[in-house]
């Protein structure tokens, strides 16, 4: 025993060339990232792999690396900003296997609404803004929307004159739908975790519900569009009573046997 203790205190030249330290190997951008370094030396971090990289695979490989749900949102404007194509790559090995490795930026994002270590966020969700995880909920929620909107745009340019008119909740609601967003499929089923961020946009931002998108559709168009939630017992439905304008909450049961097409479903919408 002590002779194996002294080997492990004493390694070999091998061995020491197969000790990975994860923060020695970690990319800059990274620990500038989670050690909350300013804007100004992350910005040019971000933009000297983008610059200096012409490996489209170690570029996502830095950008995926990042901790998105948790890393202050000031720095995540930041690199959406220097690249907003960041949102959806994936790994190489995703559509195989499903890991979390692989996941884009936007699904881990996605995934904490979700969170079974977020204990009593739905809780906290329905008692908002009067609960604790305040502003843990507001930080989220920005996120989404920024995230969203790099990932509809493809840039950044324009966020702040048209966040409040950004329909998050219809995108999310295609994401379930359609299974993905931008011709980037999602394996993962996010239905749970995009109707607990509806509940929370119900009390954030109620008139959204009331709100049509670009091709006209109201939210309950896009629910009704794909079979994408019906396997939950919870979906979106009109409730006079709880706001006496019929606008639509979270609860009840809904049967839908045949798909509708979304294109259909918008052309009624305007008629």
């Amino acid at each position: 025993d002590d002779d194996d203790d002294d080997d492990e205190a004493n390694p070999t030249p091998n061995q020491e060339n197969n000790f990975h330290d994860d923060v020695r190997f970690e990319y800059p951008l990274a620990i500038a990232c989670e050690c909350n370094q300013s804007s100004r030396i992350i910005r040019l971090l971000a933009s000297s792999v983008l610059q200096n990289s012409s490996n489209p695979v170690y570029r996502s490989e830095v950008f995926r690396s990042l901790d998105y749900a948790s890393l202050p949102n000031r720095i995540v404007r930041i690199l959406l900003e220097e690249y907003a194509g960041c949102v959806l790559e994936r790994g190489t090995d995703s559509e195989a296997n499903e890991g979390d490795d692989d996941d884009c930026p936007l699904e881990k994002v996605l995934f904490w609404w979700d969170d079974p270590d977020m204990l009593d966020m739905e809780m906290d969700i329905e008692n908002y803004p009067n609960c604790h995880m305040k502003d843990d909920l507001c930080d989220l929620w920005e996120k989404i929307r920024m995230m969203l909107y790099a990932a509809i745009r493809g840039t950044m340019g324009g966020y702040d004159e048209w966040k409040e008119e950004f329909p998050v909740l219809h995108h999310t609601l295609r994401i379930v739908v359609n299974g993905g967003i931008g011709g980037v499929r999602f394996p993962n089923d996010f239905a749970h975790a995009v109707y607990l961020l509806a509940k929370f946009i119900w009390k954030e931002k109620r008139g959204m519900f009331q709100e049509r998108d670009e091709r006209g559709m109201l939210p309950i168009h896009i629910v009704v569009s794909g079979r994408g939630f019906f396997p939950l017992t919870d979906v979106i439905r009109v409730d006079d009573q709880n706001d006496g304008g019929g606008a639509g909450v979270m609860s009840g049961n809904v049967v839908r046997e045949e798909v509708v097409d979304n294109e259909n479903i918008g052309d009624n919408a305007n008629a």
